[in-house]
C-alpha cells in the first residue's frame, strides 16, 4: 500500500504537459559489464559483455520548463538456459529520468535497474577454453537493484531515432561497471 501511495504522489507532482509528450518505442542492443567479461582461452577481457535485446519506451517531456525524458527498458535472456536437468530465466528492467542538452541531441540522466534470476537448478556442460566443464545452474530466485548514471547522444533520422548511451552501473556501490545501450526508436502515433 505504501508503494502505491508513493507512486501516486510522484506522478501527481509531474506537470500536466506530460500528456503532450512525444513518445517512441523500439528495440535495443544492451551490453553489460564492458571490459569485464572473459571470452578467450587466455582469460583476456573483451570489450563487449553480456548481451541482451530490450524492448524500449522513451517519452520526451517537459519537467519544470526543461526538455527532459523518461525511459523504460525490459529485457530477458532469450532463449533461457535450458538443459535436461533444469533451466534459468533472467529478466532486467530499467527505468530512467533525465534531461536533453539545449540542442536536444545530448542527454544525461539517472536510473534504477532491477534484475531478477529464477532457476530450477541442475547443471550445464560448457566450454572452458581448453575443454569442457560442468557448471551448476541456480536454483530458486534472486534479485538485485542498482542505480546507474547514463549519458548519450541522439541521432535523428527521417522516420526513427538512434540513441547511443553509456551507463555507469551501481554508482552507489563498491563494484561499478559500464554498460552500452544502442536504441532504435520509432515514433508512436506518427509523431
Amino acid at each position: 500500500m505504501k508503494k502505491k501511495l508513493l507512486v501516486f504522489l510522484l506522478i501527481s507532482l509531474l506537470p500536466p504537459k506530460i500528456l503532450q509528450a512525444k513518445s517512441h518505442w523500439g528495440l535495443g542492443y544492451f551490453s553489460q559489464y564492458l571490459f569485464e567479461m572473459s571470452s578467450g582461452s587466455d582469460s583476456s577481457k573483451s570489450f563487449l559483455g553480456e548481451t541482451q535485446f530490450p524492448l524500449l519506451f522513451k517519452s520526451e517531456i517537459s519537467l519544470w520548463g526543461r526538455p527532459s525524458y523518461y525511459s523504460i527498458r525490459l529485457a530477458g535472456l532469450f532463449p533461457a538456459i535450458k538443459t535436461n536437468e533444469g533451466s534459468t530465466k533472467y529478466y532486467n528492467l530499467q527505468v530512467s529520468l533525465g534531461e536533453f542538452s539545449s540542442a536536444g541531441t545530448w542527454f544525461y540522466g539517472l536510473g534504477l535497474q532491477y534484475t531478477m534470476m529464477k532457476g530450477s537448478g541442475g547443471s550445464v556442460v560448457l566450454n572452458n577454453g581448453t575443454g569442457t566443464a560442468t557448471f551448476q545452474l541456480p536454483s530458486g530466485s534472486s534479485s538485485s537493484k542498482v542505480f546507474f548514471v547514463e549519458g548519450g547522444y541522439r541521432f535523428p533520422l527521417e522516420n526513427m531515432l538512434i540513441d547511443a548511451s553509456l551507463q555507469l552501473d551501481n554508482v552507489l556501490g563498491d563494484s561499478r561497471s559500464f554498460s552500452l545501450l544502442v536504441s532504435f526508436l520509432y515514433p508512436l502515433g506518427g509523431i
